[in-house]
């Protein structure tokens, strides 16, 4: 192609280009938000992460102070809501759900939570099949 040409071709592509990147980078203005009672989860809270024969979900419960406590008696409908709203969205064949529920207070000087920090507030599990969603809690260890 001649030098002429290319730099014809160059110039027309480069506001598409930008224009796609700039599209990648704006942010959607969707915020998820589970519902279950008077309680509802952002999105940034939650964290759906998809292994070999489960998917894990990992709940930041630090903002919501009634979450903290190991015997909130709603925690169980808040997260059948999040796996019905989100995760059965992003993972349609999902069956099988892990749940961690923590509290993620401390923050690294780049704001992402500091791992050693982590305090694992209660673990439950949640199978998927046609009469629903259900989720139980699973003893651990102290």
């Amino acid at each position: 192609m001649r030098p002429k040409k290319m730099f014809l071709l160059a110039l027309l592509t480069l506001p598409l280009a930008s224009a796609l990147r700039a599209d990648l980078s704006q942010p959607t203005g969707q915020t998820l938000t589970a519902k279950a009672g008077s309680k509802a989860i952002s999105a940034d809270d939650i964290a759906f992460t998809q292994k070999d024969t489960y998917v894990h979900l990992l709940v930041n419960a630090s903002p919501y102070p009634a979450m903290t406590e190991k015997s909130c008696a709603q925690l169980p409908a808040i997260l059948k809501s999040l796996i019905r709203s989100k995760g059965l969205a992003d993972f349609p064949g999902a069956k099988f759900f892990k749940i961690d529920v923590a509290d993620i207070s401390a923050r690294d000087d780049y704001g992402l939570p500091a791992w050693d920090k982590v305090k694992l507030i209660k673990r439950f599990s949640a199978t998927v099949d046609k009469a629903g969603v259900h989720v139980k809690p699973v003893k651990t260890t102290p």
